[in-house]
């Protein structure tokens, strides 16, 4: 929304414009999506679930997710759509695909939380 308005980047910023989309419908201004999803821990234990999970989407159509409890996914998503047939045996593939999430959970971090907060140096 920022680039649509023109306007600049902020500091910690960790979305990409898909402006380019406009302007030609075949861009791809972003290599794959990482999908971030937590549960409070008692809520976790409650519906017995991984209180963590983390899935990265790739411009290839693979699809991996792992939650905190070590259970990891990984579908073709060309091949299989629905995601039906669980792939996480095939190590080549796995491999790439945790590489790719380590990646995108590096790019995706927050360098705004070491910049100066609003009020702290009128010791709020």
């Amino acid at each position: 929304m920022l680039d649509l308005a023109g306007l600049p980047e902020y500091h910690g910023m960790q979305g990409t414009s898909l402006g380019p989309i406009l302007d030609d419908p075949t861009a791809t201004p972003v290599s794959e999506v990482l999908v971030e999803d937590d549960l409070p821990y008692d809520v976790a234990a409650r519906i017995h679930r991984a209180a963590k999970c983390r899935t990265v989407i790739t411009d290839d159509n693979v699809k991996y997710t792992r939650w905190s409890d070590g259970t990891d996914m990984l579908f073709d998503l060309t091949a299989d759509p629905d995601e039906l047939d669980n792939v996480v045996t095939n190590t080549t593939r796995r491999a790439e695909s945790v590489e790719r999430l380590a990646d995108a959970l590096i790019d995706a971090d927050d360098q705004s939380r070491f910049a100066p907060m609003a009020g702290a140096a009128a010791g709020h």
